[in-house]
């Protein structure tokens, strides 16, 4: 006998989620991140999507955004003005940012879950705020002048011909161990770390210099 099948038309499924895209242009020329006139549609919004493409004009200005979470900020190639500032960098958050092979000068802080750099040649600074903290930083293809400047990483990578500075007082985010170091590091054979901040765990192929800060696992 056949199994009869029930079919549920009172529920519905969830809706897709659907996250807003917006492009940078630098219309006005005053560099203000807030300025819905230096984007293609309107300044980003919680949850949205930030491109810095095919421009050469600077964000600077409004650049403290730490109330704003991103799911994605992407910098290409394309984009050869400069994000945020040594001075003042963009204090933003996201769950993923990508640096795509940018000619840019990129100043970044705040709390990421990942942030691929592939194959910069511009200054590149990325950092926490305070105990906000990068889950992954990845740095590959020929990526040059890469710093992570401050508070608490999770986890490394540095792959390709590519090299990575750490600055003192980096730490990881595990607050039990006493040793306070970023959790896990990996170097791979053509790549190079240059670290004032200790790691817990460091697999190194390539080259890595540590200076002061041990290295353990």
């Amino acid at each position: 006998m056949p199994v009869p099948v029930i079919l549920n038309r009172t529920s519905n499924p969830a809706p897709a989620t659907v996250h807003t895209k917006t492009i940078w242009t630098g219309g006005t020329g005053n560099g203000l991140f807030t300025a819905g006139k230096n984007w293609t549609s309107a300044a980003p919004v919680q949850g949205g999507i930030a491109y810095f493409a095919d421009s050469s004009k600077s964000l600077t200005g409004n650049t403290d955004q730490q109330a704003l979470n991103l799911e994605e900020l992407r910098v290409t190639k394309t984009f050869t003005g400069s994000l945020g500032t040594n001075a003042a960098p963009l204090k933003i958050s996201a769950t993923k940012v990508v640096l795509d092979a940018t000619v840019s000068d990129v100043h970044l802080q705040g709390s990421f879950s990942e942030i691929i750099v592939v194959g910069s040649t511009g200054t590149t600074k990325v950092g926490g705020i305070s105990t906000n903290r990068i889950k992954r930083l990845i740095v590959q293809g020929s990526s040059q002048n890469v710093e992570l400047t401050a508070g608490k990483c999770e986890e490394v990578v540095v792959t390709g011909s590519s090299s990575l500075t750490v600055d003192p007082g980096v730490s990881g985010d595990n607050t039990l161990d006493a040793f306070a170091g970023i959790n896990r590091g990996r170097v791979s054979r053509t790549s190079q770390l240059s670290s004032s901040s200790s790691f817990i765990n460091l697999d190194v192929t390539g080259r890595a210099e540590l200076d002061a800060a041990a290295a353990s696992g």
